[in-house]
């Protein structure tokens, strides 16, 4: 917490704020669990964050609430973007359960795999949101036709001591692309 607030004092906004303390008292009691801050009002910290009681019966009725709270939180960051002017875009990351053949030293650092169906349903939901006008895109394929190893454990990628890594160049390169296409930039002369 100490650095967090020292990070926070050297921001021009939140050092001169009470929003700084806050943010860190609020940060501190989601991570102990508990509400530090004592209301009498319905809404609090833990509420924000709280699932109905009764969604655990269903574990479609659970995802597609989570889905759809996923897409509000990119429609509000989306409409926050807009109003304040501001270009965005947003990207799903690729993951070593699918889009790429592992390597044996892959299969050795990246962990269990089981989630690829329930990470493609997600990144499927998600996706819907291009449908009305969201600018979001899929990496999930972007290392398909990659032989070498890529990972270095369950979302990282492979870097040389130099730091130079691959991986990071070509979502970097396709990133970059998307952001040219989507937002209209011309290369400098």
């Amino acid at each position: 917490m100490g650095r967090l607030a020292g990070t926070l004092a050297l921001n021009p906004i939140l050092g001169q704020s009470h929003a700084a303390y806050m943010i860190i008292r609020g940060i501190e009691s989601v991570a102990k669990g508990k509400d530090s801050f004592k209301s009498g009002k319905r809404t609090t910290i833990p509420s924000l964050f709280a699932l109905p009681a009764d969604i655990y019966d269903s574990a479609e009725r659970l995802f597609a609430v989570q889905l759809g709270l996923y897409q509000k939180y990119l429609r509000m960051t989306e409409a926050v973007a807009h109003d304040n002017g501001v270009k965005s875009a947003y990207f799903l990351q690729p993951v070593p359960a699918w889009g790429k053949t592992l390597t044996e030293q892959e299969k050795r650092v990246v962990g269990d795999l089981s989630y690829r169906d329930i990470y493609r349903r997600i990144v499927a939901g998600m996706m819907t949101l291009s449908e009305r006008g969201l600018p979001i895109y899929d990496l999930g394929d972007i290392f398909k036709d990659q032989k070498g190893t890529i990972y270095t454990d369950q979302i990282h990628y492979v870097s040389n001591s130099d730091g130079d890594s691959p991986g990071n160049r070509m979502v970097a390169a396709r990133i970059g692309a998307l952001l040219a296409e989507t937002w209209g930039l011309q290369p400098k002369p």
